[in-house]
């Protein structure tokens, strides 16, 4: 930075000239060699980027900035000389030129500690505005491009990414021998569809992406390893897309799903030549027919479902995930709940309690352990009174989310970290959402002061296990960049179950938060009541899919401050109550489908001008 503040043509000769004379001169005018030596040593650093202020000063047309060091130099370097003249039997001159010599080391020290701190704090602000038009206009021009109408709205499929599998995250541990079997399974002749089957919170994904590191399986699917998020409601067109653009084909608008599954055969037919791997993750019941439409009669041609259930018709072909044993579950619970190198003052018998109690399930024990890191004692009883009710978190996934929701105690309440860990409920899982439209939200809705602010909390819950936290460019721009673009947002989906259930409690006109998902015309019952109190929620995410019909009705919600928008639609009607909430600050709308949408608003309002649309 230092080379962009100091700078200018005759600056570059000037002080290297200068610094020549100080060091001739410290070895002939003996009597003011410690000055002179004093300022030599002050000097002689900043001589090799002399060029390089030289040129950037040019090149930014600041050469102005740097006049008053100009003038200090050629004061200083007249003086320098006039001390060599000075003969040694002079002596009633010296303190003269020593307080002189004094004031230009000042000066100098001046110019550098007052001057260029000065001109270095506006240049960072004037790089860090910079770089926010730059932020915004690529923003706004991602969006345009994701939209048909560049009304600004997100559309989801633009951010997926191709269907690569993902590395695992954080530590693997006791998934040797499962490893070793479903590498087994897979590589065995004859056997053309695999289920993982576990409960939720067992590692299945995790046990599935470590498979797909291995060298063996890599070198006989090369890349031709498909991986396809399916979850409780899937899409098939989304699923379409995500697999053409692995390979970047093109996606033409299919006329039905037969026409979408015939045009994928035809495209895995062209890549037949190496065996064809496709992962199917978190496939629930009811949707196992997507294992035999996507089952195309291909050689060697491999599908690889994870679920947290049981399929009858795949029971000859099933691998039953077990949870850790003991010691593979304390070695992952340490790693979560310790420091490095920590030396815990938890007593062993509650430790092991705890880690018992979450039943050998990966998910349970990392969660539970990074909640308990750094807390004291008491809360680490209160965590083992569990195990002493005897609680399975086995049993049920109500049990399993009744279980975790005892480490939201952990989170700060103050710094609205267990708040902003509740907001991500509104949002669809096992979909990527924008860092940024979460840093908005956060920053309107709990008045932060800075973007970093919200920042810092995502970090948090990061850091938590609560969240994935993505980056989809990994380089040192990424790294330093404010605002985020790059960010990305995932979550278990237990863990937003969490979030949802925890959302819950309390009657619906009193929530803070209320998160629904429509499906046709099926409301939930308080909101077809004809005398329908008014909602107190300040935030509402409603998630729609393609059979929705768009008969809004009428409900008030006029503490709303939030909106988040989910559907999968090429027409979107934006709800007709939108128009009564006089405190939305924030609109989210996130368009899952593989098309950009059209919106239409049926009424607006005139302060629709001050809502930010991070859409």
């Amino acid at each position: 930075m230092a080379a962009g503040l100091i700078g200018g043509a005759a600056l570059g000769a000037g002080f290297g000239e200068l610094l020549r004379v100080i060091v001739e001169a410290s070895k002939t005018a003996a009597m003011f060699r410690d000055n002179l030596e004093e300022l030599a040593s002050m000097l002689s650093p900043i001589e090799p980027v002399i060029k390089e202020i030289q040129s950037f000063n040019k090149a930014f047309d600041k050469e102005y900035e740097t006049e008053q060091l100009v003038e200090i130099v050629k004061r200083g370097k007249k003086l320098v000389t006039k001390c060599c003249k000075i003969r040694r039997w002079d002596i009633i001159k010296k303190p003269y030129y020593s307080h002189k010599l004094l004031g230009l080391k000042k000066s100098l020290e001046r110019f550098c500690q007052i001057v260029m701190q000065t001109h270095q704090a506006r240049d960072i602000k004037e790089v860090l505005f910079e770089t926010k038009e730059i932020s915004v206009g690529i923003r706004k021009l991602s969006l345009k491009e994701g939209s048909s109408n560049g009304n600004g709205m997100c559309n989801q499929a633009a951010v997926m990414g191709p269907c690569r599998v993902p590395e695992p995250r954080g530590r693997v541990l006791g998934f040797d021998e499962p490893l070793k079997e479903l590498k087994v399974k897979l590589l065995k002749d004859g056997v053309s569809v695999i289920i993982v089957s576990a409960p939720g919170g067992s590692g299945k994904t995790t046990l599935v992406k470590q498979l797909c590191q291995d060298e063996e399986v890599k070198g006989k699917y090369e890349d031709n390893i498909f991986y396809v998020s399916v979850s409780k409601t899937p899409n098939m067109e989304l699923i379409f897309q995500k697999l053409l653009q692995a390979k970047d084909y093109a996606v033409p608008e299919f006329q039905n799903e037969e026409d979408g599954l015939n045009y994928l055969e035809q495209k895995f037919r062209q890549l037949a030549s190496v065996p064809i791997l496709l992962i199917l993750d978190d496939v629930w019941p009811g949707y196992e027919f997507l294992v035999h439409k996507l089952k195309f009669e291909l050689p060697d041609y491999k599908i690889l479902v994870t679920s947290r259930f049981a399929f009858p018709r795949f029971n000859d072909c099933t691998y039953c995930l077990k949870p850790l044993n003991d010691d593979n579950a304390m070695t992952l619970f340490r790693h979560n709940a310790f420091l490095q190198n920590g030396n815990p003052c938890i007593p062993e018998d509650i430790v092991n309690k705890v880690m018992k109690s979450c039943k050998g399930l990966p998910l349970a024990l990392e969660v539970v352990g990074r909640s308990l890191c750094g807390q004291p004692v008491a809360m680490w009883l209160k965590q083992a009174k569990q195990h002493s009710k005897g609680l399975s978190i086995l049993h049920s996934n109500t049990d399993l989310l009744a279980y975790l929701q005892s480490t939201l105690d952990t989170l700060d309440d103050e710094a609205g970290i267990k708040d902003c860990y509740l907001d991500l409920g509104s949002f669809p899982e096992d979909h990527q959402t924008p860092a940024t439209a979460l840093i908005d939200m956060w920053v309107e809705q709990y008045q932060l002061d800075e973007d970093c602010d919200a920042f810092i909390k995502l970090h948090e819950l990061s850091i938590r296990n609560l969240v994935n936290l993505v980056v989809m460019r990994k380089d040192d721009a990424s790294e330093a960049d404010s605002f985020y673009n790059d960010h990305f947002v995932m979550q278990h989906d237990l863990l937003r179950e969490l979030a949802i259930y925890q959302s819950s409690f309390n009657p619906i006109e009193q929530r803070r938060r209320i998160i629904v998902e429509l499906s046709r015309n099926n409301f939930p019952n308080w909101w077809l009541e004809e005398k329908q109190q008014p909602l107190g929620a300040h935030l509402f995410s409603i998630s729609t899919d393609e059979t929705f019909s768009y008969n809004w009705g009428y409900i008030q919600a006029p503490e709303v401050e939030v909106l988040v928008l989910n559907f999968r639609a090429k027409n979107y009607v934006l709800p007709v109550f939108m128009e009564k909430m006089d405190k939305l600050k924030v609109l989210i709308a996130m368009n899952n489908s593989i098309y950009p949408a059209e919106y239409e608003l049926v009424s607006a309002k005139e302060s629709a001008k001050n809502i930010l649309g991070h859409v």
